[in-house]
């Protein structure tokens, strides 16, 4: 009678936490109104596309395993309300570059319709989440709709959200590598010591040349490189992709998102996004036009975007620079770590468009980007045209200094980056390729951010992106930059969209001790995720951001020298409900709940053995690998397990908080 009742109770806690279509509450709506419009006030994220009502949207995001099959997605629209307004609904500020404005979309505004026409969307892609492929399924609530003419709102209250799915047969099976390389072969001998420093702090890497990735079928060399890519990740489990030589060496893929400025320009997202959401390869060619990543008034191939492997490409264009940045590499990985200058980040900005507002741009995106990096535990410097601290020796100078991470925001060609003094659109402030015989940081490498156009366009010949990174004892260890022409919005919304918000969000996700490549393309998924109503904009500023360096670079490098251990635990995935050790589906709120006995399954590098503990309890040693422990402890509720890797001269550690109901 006993166990009876007790199933009875974890049955309703669990009913309670399993209702994922609880909408957000009672609160009042509240309407703000400034410049002749109206806005509506929330903590919800907006719908931001260019002359289109901004509106906020609830984005409800679950996560499944990789091969998971959706069927269904049905949501239930709980009370509406007709609100009357007296002012029109705020549109979303112009997209600009070098000057160029995309013109309002006037005829929403005079349609006598409800916009967005639905209720909800949703969309599928395959991705990576904590070194796991998974399908991410984010569906979008339109909370709020909008008719101009009649100037109403309906505002739906709540929402619930049913999911009919299929969880795949097999689990995607522990990996041989890490990190693959791809180079010319006559350059292969000279990464050897690259490939022998990454093994010893556990990256398992595999080096193959250009000719053995391009033996597979494909339609040209780039599309025979990205189905090796995806053979490797099959075969393999590979993780990291590092593409060596520069765009005459190793091919590149361009893409077609008209902006109409430019029909093409380079994107190596290609050789990232190998899979559709359904699991198939990811052509950017769905219209079979020989034309990739198209994007046009009669066109649209069907992209996924979601990165499936973190590529960055060393654009070298010889051996002596490929020695260069791999000494480079090798060295602010081995002594980087806690040095005084790892805890300073820079940020610069002026007032790059001419706008009604009065908005100073670049500094506004550096300003939100800041508040991340202090969160990141930062110590921020501002090089601002408004607070005269802007100019090209204090640029220089704050090189000299180092820094762990150095942002710019403006404009830009191949050779340089500028800004402007506040309304003053014909100065030009900046620094270029000819200054870096002036920076003299030896190993105080920064990584370098350059929110700006064509820094990174290597296809063209030399960019500023790619000096800084392979100049030797000085520059950068790594750059993000654009490949063609770079969009932002003007005004006061310019770190809400396009470059000013990937900007945000590459500092956002931005901390010590991350691989570069984790956080260069967590920003391009959560810019992805949080953009249900993407133009040719945001596909190119999605597609044109390229990673100059390493992915697998530690931030601020290897903590205590070599050979350092770590470990993580790979099983249970956080954020599902497990029944007889098995996942079954995804959980609200991202909460682990076991029921009955679970496997605890390890990945361990540098390790001599690995400790099991339950609410810090140790429970089991295993000291051969596989690494893995049946947790069968009789529990109630929240509980937590962590493991303890133990090398010959430190430890690592990770936890897993969960709910366990194991009577």
């Amino acid at each position: 009678m006993k166990k009876e009742v007790a199933i009875l109770v974890v049955t309703l806690l669990l009913l309670s936490m399993l209702n994922i279509g609880k909408g957000l509450g009672n609160s009042e709506i509240k309407f703000l109104h400034r410049n002749g419009y109206c806005v509506i006030e929330t903590d919800l994220p907006n719908l931001m596309s260019p002359g289109r009502p901004i509106l906020p949207y609830e984005l409800r995001t679950y996560v499944f395993p990789a091969g998971t099959k959706i069927n269904r997605v049905d949501v239930k629209i709980g009370e509406i309300r007709d609100i009357k307004i007296k002012e029109k609904i705020e549109p979303a500020s112009f997209a600009t570059s070098n000057g160029k404005e995309i013109k309002m979309d006037e005829g929403i505004y005079q349609k006598n319709a409800f916009y967005p026409e639905k209720w909800y969307e949703y969309r599928t892609g395959m991705g990576l989440k904590n070194g796991k492929r998974v399908l991410f399924l984010n569906v979008y609530l339109y909370k709020y709709r909008y008719n101009p003419v009649k100037n109403e709102i309906k505002y739906a209250k709540n929402f619930e959200v049913k999911i009919d799915y299929e969880l795949p047969e097999k689990s995607e099976k522990s990996g041989n590598y890490d990190l693959l390389i791809i180079a010319p072969a006559e350059w292969l001998p000279d990464l050897q010591s690259f490939v022998e420093h990454k093994e010893m702090h556990g990256i398992k890497t595999k080096l193959v040349s250009i000719a053995q990735a391009e033996a597979m079928l494909g339609s040209d060399d780039a599309e025979r490189i990205k189905r090796f890519i995806q053979y490797e990740i099959e075969q393999d489990g590979i993780k990291y992709v590092l593409l060596v030589g520069s765009a005459s060496i190793l091919p590149v893929r361009y893409s077609h998102a008209y902006d109409g400025e430019e029909s093409q320009f380079v994107s190596d997202l290609y050789y990232a996004d190998i899979y559709n959401g359904d699991g198939s390869f990811s052509s950017w060619d769905t219209n079979g036009n020989g034309i990739y990543g198209e994007w046009n008034k009669n066109n649209k191939d069907v992209l996924d975007l979601y990165p499936d492997v973190y590529v960055g490409r060393l654009a070298c264009n010889n051996k002596d620079e490929l020695d260069v940045v791999i000494n480079k590499i090798i060295e602010y990985e081995n002594n980087a770590y806690m040095q005084e200058w790892t805890d300073r980040a820079v940020v610069c900005g002026g007032d790059s468009h001419n706008d009604n507002e009065g908005i100073f741009e670049g500094e506004q995106i550096k300003n939100t980007s800041s508040f991340y990096l202090r969160k990141n535990y930062f110590d921020i410097t501002r090089l601002y045209m408004s607070l005269d601290t802007l100019s090209k020796n204090s640029i220089i100078e704050e090189f000299n200094k180092g820094e762990l991470l150095y942002n710019f925001a403006g404009h830009g060609n191949r050779l340089s980056w500028a800004t402007h003094p506040p309304k003053e659109f014909h100065t030009w402030i900046g620094f270029s390729v000819a200054d870096l015989y002036s920076i003299k940081n030896g190993d105080k490498l920064p990584i370098v951010i350059l929110n700006a156009c064509e820094t990174g366009q290597f296809d063209k010949g030399t960019t500023l992106a790619w000096s800084l990174v392979s100049a030797s004892s000085k520059g950068s260890i790594a750059t993000f930059a654009a490949t063609a022409l770079s969009w932002e919005y003007i005004g006061s919304y310019c770190d809400k969209g396009l470059s000013g918000y990937m900007d945000v969000l590459f500092c956002k996700h931005f901390k010590k001790g991350a691989f570069l490549g984790d956080t260069f393309y967590s920003a391009k998924e959560e810019y992805i995720k949080t953009t249900p109503q993407k133009d040719e904009h945001d596909y190119k500023v999605i597609e044109e951001w390229e990673l100059f360096g390493d992915p697998t670079l530690i931030i601020g490098g290897y903590g205590g020298g070599q050979n350092n251990p770590t470990v993580s635990i790979k099983f249970p995935y956080e954020g599902y409900i497990y029944i007889a050790g098995k996942a079954i589906m995804p959980s609200r709120h991202a909460r682990t709940i076991v029921i009955g006995k679970i496997n605890v399954n390890v990945s361990a590098y540098n390790v001599n053995k690995v400790e099991f503990y339950f609410d810090n309890e140790l429970k089991f040693v295993d000291d051969e690998p596989p690494y893995s422990w049946t947790c069968d402890e009789k529990a109630f509720f929240s509980h937590q397990i962590k493991v303890i890797g133990y090398g010959n001269e430190s430890s690592a550690e990770d936890t897993l908080n969960l709910l366990i109901f194991n009577i």
